[in-house]
């Protein structure tokens, strides 16, 4: 199978772990980071297509800014099965998705969207987000921090649970003082890490909260997956339909509100608690290693879509 890939991948964010996997699975791989062709992408796709007949094409480009729908018609035309993958939410789903729909399956990070574009008939899988296990591991070094950590940026306003977050941010400064840290742009002081040092005080903290954006079916940001990965001990917001991918009390801990939080984490910051506290982080980081890197997902989700 001969795969073209047109992703987001950079310094900042180089997706080693997903290109990777796409590489695995192919006879043949070619890939380009839409950002380092901006204004020629279509140029150099048709280019790729006129020396290699490919089977496949895996884009994570998110924006009809990179390639309308328009192109993307003209490149369905040659026979190429085209998948078209956000990790990302928007909602409402902007108008590129349906525009694109009719020549790609759409993988949405979420089950909410999916079932929406397949209810109008389009082609659409529940697709999760994967995550770099290069960075996030337990092998790594650990980086000295805060007993409880949240990373995540501050969008105040502008997202559903916005709101939730900062309010979730102040009364766990307030409480647990410089035991608590947070990291990410937005929040004053507070800074936005490289992957690696994100990587390196999950592993040394006792607490790492998850609590994305927003609220759908089956749906978390990588950060879970990172928290995961790295062995830590996670208290997830309780999300639509997390029971179908975390056992409460057994791959981690779920919350419903700020003061459920508060007592999830004075209970297990409780030495008393600390075993529990570990084996939970353990089976975790087992049941992440196995079955939600991209190397999983895309050998198990992706190529039976492809192979279909």
């Amino acid at each position: 199978m001969k795969l073209l890939h047109i992703g987001l991948f950079d310094n900042h964010e180089p997706q080693t772990s997903l290109r990777s996997a796409l590489r695995a699975i192919s006879t043949y791989y070619e890939e380009y980071n839409f950002p380092s062709h901006k204004g020629r992408l279509f140029q150099v796709i048709q280019n790729a297509l006129k020396r290699t007949k490919f089977d496949v094409m895996f884009l994570q480009i998110q924006s009809d800014k990179v390639l309308p729908a328009s192109q993307i018609r003209m490149i369905s035309q040659k026979g190429i099965k085209i998948f078209n993958f956000t990790g990302d939410v928007r909602q409402p789903i902007p108008r590129w998705y349906h525009d694109l729909a009719p020549y790609v399956t759409t993988l949405f990070s979420n089950k909410t969207d999916s079932d929406l574009f397949k209810s109008l008939g389009f082609k659409s899988e529940y697709f999760q987000i994967g995550y770099n296990v290069e960075f996030y591991n337990t092998t790594n070094p650990k980086l000295a921090g805060p007993q409880i950590v949240f990373m995540g940026n501050n969008y105040p306003g502008m997202f559903p649970l916005s709101g939730l977050r900062i309010q979730m941010v102040n009364e766990l400064q307030k409480r647990y003082g410089n035991r608590f840290g947070v990291f990410g742009n937005g929040w004053g002081a507070a800074k936005w890490l490289k992957q690696h040092d994100e990587a390196s005080i999950y592993r040394n903290c006792k607490i790492a909260i998850s609590l994305s954006h927003y609220d759908l079916k089956r749906y978390s940001s990588d950060r879970l997956f990172r928290i995961l990965g790295c062995g830590a001990f996670c208290l997830s917001h309780k999300f639509q339909e997390i029971e179908e991918e975390f056992e409460n009390g057994n791959h981690l801990i779920y919350w419903n509100s700020i003061d459920e939080l508060i007592s999830k984490i004075d209970f297990y910051l409780n030495e008393k608690n600390e075993s529990e506290r570990l084996r939970i982080a353990m089976s975790g980081n087992q049941l992440c290693e196995s079955k939600y890197t991209w190397k999983y997902r895309i050998e198990t989700q992706l190529l039976p879509l492809i192979n279909a």
